[in-house]
C-alpha cells in the first residue's frame, strides 16, 4: 500500500526531562504526546485507509520475520557444517 506524504504529520517527542536551549519547532514535543495525538483533529485517514495501512503493516512484519528465520537457520546450518577450529 502506498500512502501519499500528505497523509502523514511529523513528530518528533522526547521523553525524560530534555533541556533545549532553542524554541521548539511545532512539531517537536516534550510533554504529553498522548495530549499532542488527542488534540488533532484533522482526519488524514479513512477506516478503511487505516485497515489496509495495518494489513499491510502486518504482512510486512511477517515477512521480515520469515526472513530474519531463514537466515537464522542457515547459519546454523553452517555452523555445523563448518569443522571447529
Amino acid at each position: 500500500m502506498n500512502l501519499p506524504e500528505s497523509k502523514f504529520r511529523p513528530v518528533i517527542f522526547f521523553m525524560g526531562g530534555a533541556t533545549f536551549k532553542t524554541e521548539l519547532p511545532k512539531y517537536v514535543i516534550d510533554t504529553s504526546l498522548t495530549g499532542y495525538i488527542t488534540e488533532i483533529e484533522e482526519v488524514l485517514l479513512q477506516p478503511e485507509e487505516v485497515t489496509a495501512a495495518n494489513d499491510a503493516l502486518t504482512a510486512l512484519v511477517s515477512r521480515t520475520n520469515e526472513r530474519v528465520a531463514k537466515r537464522e537457520l542457515v547459519a546454523g546450518i553452517e555452523r555445523r557444517r563448518s569443522p571447529a577450529v
